[in-house]
Formats: C-alpha cells, structure tokens, sequence
C-alpha cells in the first residue's frame, strides 16, 4: 500500500509556539545590563526568527511531503528526484538517541537526486555530524515511523534493523 504523507499541523503548531517562546525570551534577556548575555540573547533571537519563518513556510507548504510506492521512495525534504528501488542498494533503520530514520544508501551518486543548492550542503552537513545523506525520519509528518517502515517493507528491499550487518560485511568478517 503506497504511503503518502504531508507535514502535521499539530506537530508544526507546537514547534510554532516553541519557537515565538524562545524568542520572547531571548528579547527579555536582552534587557539585561550583562554584555556576555546580551550578545547571546541577540543571536538567539535571530536564529529562533529564522526558526519561525522555516515553520511558517512549511505551514503553507501543500504538497506532498513522502511518497513510497512501486516506482521508489520521494521526500522532498532531503531530494528532488524520486529514487527508483532499482537504485537503491540498502535501507538500514538507525537510532540516534530517541531520533530513529531509514538511511537510504543509493547506486548512484547522491547529488544525482539532489538539484538544490541549499539541500546538498543539508546532506553535506548531515554527513559531517554523523547521520547519512539520505535519512528519512517521520519528523513533522502526518505519519509515525512505523507506517513508514511498513511502507518501505511493502515496496523496498529488507531493511537492517541497528547492529544487523549486510550479508557482504559478515563474509568479509569471517575471511579476517
């Protein structure tokens, strides 16, 4: 059964108001005669306005978010391209902290699935902190992690669970 998500309202809401209450505080904090945490306040204050504004843009957005079906995997937040089941070599579950998402490890170069600038500096930065360029996680969608799994079950091949090895890492193990 194909899935097809978009982004949750109540999900966003509350980032929403997190996001207006760290910047009320940040304001308040700037009052405060300490250059140290004036600086800090005013920085705050940016970074949670431009939290905001990313919020509100995903409010409007309409379209759909996640597609798995026959055809392959599309989550317009990490690619630009549909990517065929053909492509893909491995799905691995991974957990970081309570955070868990399916690493999508294609035949192809990632940037071949990627046409915006600012996505592939994203998938560079995410590389770099320890997460794989393609990580598909429920976040802000209108579906739960496991609807998502099932739906990549249904279409896509095996997915490791964390600490299971693919069948070619085990071999070369055992050659070692």
């Amino acid at each position: 059964m194909p899935l097809s998500a978009h982004y949750d309202r109540k999900k966003l809401t509350i980032l929403l108001a997190a996001s207006i209450a760290f910047m009320v505080l940040s304001l308040l904090l700037t009052q405060v005669k300490d250059p140290y945490i004036f600086a800090t306040a005013q920085v705050t204050f940016l970074f949670f306005v431009g939290m905001t504004v990313f919020v509100l843009a995903r409010f409007m957005e309409k379209r759909e978010i996640l597609h798995i079906d026959e055809n392959g995997v599309f989550d317009r937040r990490i690619v630009d391209k549909t990517i065929p089941w053909s492509e893909i070599d491995r799905l691995r579950e991974i957990g970081k902290g309570k955070m868990r998402f399916i690493s999508v490890t294609a035949t192809r170069p990632t940037t071949d699935y990627i046409t915006s600038g600012f996505k592939r500096k994203m998938m560079k930065v995410n590389e770099f902190v320890g997460f794989h360029a393609i990580g598909i996680n429920a976040n802000s969608i209108d579906v739960t992690f496991d609807r998502m799994v099932e739906a990549f079950a249904a279409f896509g091949p095996k997915i490791e669970k964390p600490g299971e090895k693919k069948d070619e890492e085990k071999s070369e193990e055992a050659t070692e």
